[in-house]
């Protein structure tokens, strides 16, 4: 059976670009409310192939707008630099995250924080540090293509629906690829393996140590910390002493113990955990 997600996106993507170039004046008009009625429908979205096709509607117009933006300001006489462009396509990405699921917009802005904190505990350079705070915004991006069902379902995932859940990673990678302004950054390594697991049983890839990229083990504990300290539709959060030592324990297996300690440090020289200790 063909993939729905390789046909829809491919070609609202491709087709975006070349529209854009021909007949850029004119596309707003189509994009708009193309973009609008996408929104309207995405959360009625029951299937994979209903979530994949909307999803792609919303990220292909909202891109399209976007190229017809910055294809202006670039005939104009306003120079572009690229952390502006890279910022107004970083925010419309995260517009649709926000769109499609109020709980991974949420989840994504803490993990970028911890994530941010961690890289700079652990001396990685200030660009590094950015793209991995850009990444961890995105690192969810693949999930606008889970159906509602899945997503927020209230019970445990069957075999199926986690191998839906686990196409996530290497769907956001896809589309991060499809955008030339983040070639050259870890955004899409965050994206692709941010679920790998140290001892080689993570996904999508299965891989093992220094395989998975440091960014993608940085972001794989502050990921595993936020979903765990975080109220779910089918469970209630836990308290951050619990989730702290799951880590610590799994230190080795699941995830990089030098990250590890990094992450304790940067959590103990913070004030949220006494935050979510609260709340």
């Amino acid at each position: 059976m063909k993939d729905p997600r390789r046909s829809f996106l491919w070609c609202f993507l491709h087709w975006r670009k070349k529209i854009v170039q021909n007949y850029g004046f004119f596309l707003p008009v189509l994009l708009i409310p193309l973009t609008a009625f996408s929104i309207l429908l995405l959360p009625l979205a029951t299937t994979i192939e209903l979530s994949v096709l909307f999803s792609s509607m919303i990220i292909g117009s909202i891109l399209g707008v976007l190229a017809i933006q910055l294809k202006k300001r670039a005939a104009s006489s306003v120079t572009l630099d690229k952390k502006t462009i890279e910022h107004s396509v970083l925010s419309s990405l995260v517009a649709v995250v926000e769109t499609r699921d109020k709980y991974t917009d949420e989840h994504s802005h803490n993990v970028a924080n911890y994530a941010y904190a961690v890289a700079k505990s652990m001396n990685l350079s200030e660009e590094d540090c950015s793209h991995i705070y850009m990444g961890c915004q995105l690192h969810d991006l693949g999930k606008v293509y889970v159906p509602n069902s899945v997503l927020n379902k209230n019970s445990s995932l069957t075999d199926e629906e986690y191998e839906i859940m686990k196409a996530h990673p290497q769907q956001g990678y896809e589309v991060i690829t499809k955008l030339d302004i983040f070639h050259g950054t870890s955004i899409a390594n965050i994206v692709r393996y941010h679920h790998e697991r140290i001892d080689g049983t993570g996904y999508p890839l299965g891989l093992k140590h220094h395989e998975i990229p440091i960014e993608a083990r940085i972001v794989a504990v502050c990921d595993a910390y936020d979903a765990m300290t975080t109220n779910r539709s089918y469970r209630d959060a836990m308290q951050p002493e619990e989730a702290l030592s799951i880590i610590k324990e799994n230190a080795g297996s699941h995830f990089d113990p030098v990250v590890v300690e990094h992450f304790l440090n940067a959590m103990s020289s913070s004030n949220d955990f006494e935050r979510k200790q609260i709340s």
